[in-house]
């Protein structure tokens, strides 16, 4: 992936992006949603990724929510990057902080829906695919902390049915005793 000249980001926002009351986002703009995992920019690679879309968030207090509705952006050198036209995914994601004590959860839906499309050695079809999960962060007494993300997925891709499911678990401890304080953890 390379992009040596393009448009990342271009929105208009009404409201405030942090804080308590509504936000309305329209344009290309990025996502982060948990650890990225499902949905988020993809700081790991050469060109990061963005979203032409729609985005209204409400927060109150410890709670928050999120809907859009958007298409990925594909990236291509020597022209400006563009969505790829009916390549559509919609989404909620709510979060709740310190409902349980010390600890945040996210719980969301995504749709990915694609009306028609047409891959080298697949039949011409369709792509209707669902995915509901939960994100679940926080502290254990003893500097010790755990984090949890588990999805499951659903729908069709042309004729075939799509059935999957994913998890990420992470135990850790801090060792606050240093002035660095590391972090030791299993994943």
């Amino acid at each position: 992936f390379r992009s040596t000249t393009d448009i990342r980001q271009a929105y208009v926002q009404f409201g405030k992006a942090e804080g308590n009351g509504f936000t309305l986002q329209g344009g290309r703009f990025d996502m982060t949603y948990g650890n990225n995992r499902l949905i988020g920019n993809s700081w790991w690679t050469n060109v990061s990724r963005s979203f032409d879309g729609v985005r209204a968030a409400y927060q109150q207090g410890r709670f928050r929510v999120d809907a859009f509705a958007t298409s990925v952006v594909i990236v291509r050198d020597g022209v400006i990057d563009h969505h790829l036209e009916g390549n559509n995914l919609y989404g909620v994601y709510a979060t709740a902080h310190d409902v349980i004590p010390h600890a945040t959860l996210d719980v969301y839906q995504f749709w990915n829906l694609r009306p028609s499309f047409s891959v080298q050695n697949l039949k011409s079809g369709h792509l209707d695919e669902w995915t509901t999960g939960f994100r679940w962060v926080g502290a254990l007494p003893a500097n010790f902390d755990y984090r949890t993300e588990m999805a499951y997925q659903l729908g069709t891709l042309s004729v075939d049915k799509i059935r999957a499911w994913m998890g990420h678990w992470v135990v850790g401890y801090t060792l606050k005793e240093f002035p660095t304080r590391p972090r030791l953890f299993v994943e």
